[in-house]
């Protein structure tokens, strides 16, 4: 495709901005969506050179204006669209798997909302989801489910405790410093 355009096949792939070069990666961007149209944008851009979803959909645009335009463009990219399923059907089975491969992965990573999917399947396959709703407060054991209730309500309670005494510690000191006669709770003894 990019000899077609006069240019060597690593430009298309390149971040160069030199406008025969984005003509030409626009055009395979749109003979790309041509020829296979199941594939998503972040696949396409994915074979362009990791490209923007938003790049490729600019790129096809661009593409339908310029053959609008151009008689002989529009020619050319006619050509070009035809002749590339043969060109893929050349290519080796496991060069063509890989290729797909590679980009179904670019659109996991790319797709915020397969991101989302694929985390919520994880959190459901925990054995006790409802583990992480306690809030105990404490670094790694929210989500931990390798602990029994009650020992999570345990060290909640030790947890508890010790902050008691560590602001008891904190108001008796500073009731000292201050020589101060004790006017009030703790604030985890005070009734909220």
């Amino acid at each position: 495709m990019a000899r077609a355009f006069g240019l060597e096949p690593h430009a298309l792939v390149s971040q160069t901005r030199r406008k025969p070069v984005v003509i030409a990666r626009q055009a395979a961007a749109w003979v790309l969506k041509q020829c296979w149209p199941k594939l998503s944008h972040p696949q396409v851009g994915k074979m362009l050179g990791g490209r923007d979803p938003s790049t490729i959909i600019h790129a096809c645009r661009q593409t339908e204006y310029r053959r609008e335009r151009d008689a002989e463009f529009c020619a050319l990219t006619d050509a070009l669209a035809a002749r590339e399923p043969e060109v893929l059907a050349a290519l080796p089975e496991e060069l063509t798997a890989r290729f797909m491969r590679q980009a179904e992965r670019a659109e996991r990573e790319v797709n915020p909302r397969t991101r989302h999917r694929r985390f919520m399947a994880e959190v459901l396959a925990e054995p006790e989801p409802n583990v992480s709703r306690l809030k105990l407060g404490m670094r790694g054991e929210p989500g931990c489910p390798g602990l029994s209730v009650d020992e999570i309500e345990r060290r909640r309670a030790a947890n508890s405790a010790a902050r008691r005494a560590h602001e008891l510690g904190q108001l008796t000191g500073e009731q000292h410093r201050y020589r101060l006669a004790r006017r009030g709770l703790a604030l985890s003894e005070m009734a909220l």
